[in-house]
């Protein structure tokens, strides 16, 4: 899964408009990737709170990308993966 595509997102049910890190698996599904380092650790990752972990190169928050988008994709825990019809993507990112 190298190579990530990062992307920020809204989902259209949150009515405060949060932006928040995403990114696909290889079969175009979107991970929401605090959700997924939530499910994965059982805490929030430090490296996926916003944009800000991409701004000078990925560094440890393309290593964290890469378990959670791993990990998402062996264990399909639920509430991790957004549905297409729920977000509206508002920028791509590189991981």
């Amino acid at each position: 899964m190298a190579g990530a595509r990062v992307v920020l997102f809204i989902t259209r049910s949150d009515p405060q408009g949060r932006e928040r890190l995403g990114a696909y698996l290889p079969d175009g599904r979107l991970v929401d990737l605090q959700a997924g380092h939530m499910a994965m650790r059982g805490v929030p990752s430090p490296f996926l709170r916003d944009r800000t972990a991409f701004t000078f190169g990925a560094g440890p928050a393309a290593a964290t990308v890469e378990q959670v988008l791993a990990w998402v994709a062996s264990q399909q825990p639920p509430g991790v993966l957004v549905p297409d019809r729920n977000v509206q993507v508002t920028e791509p990112l590189r991981a």
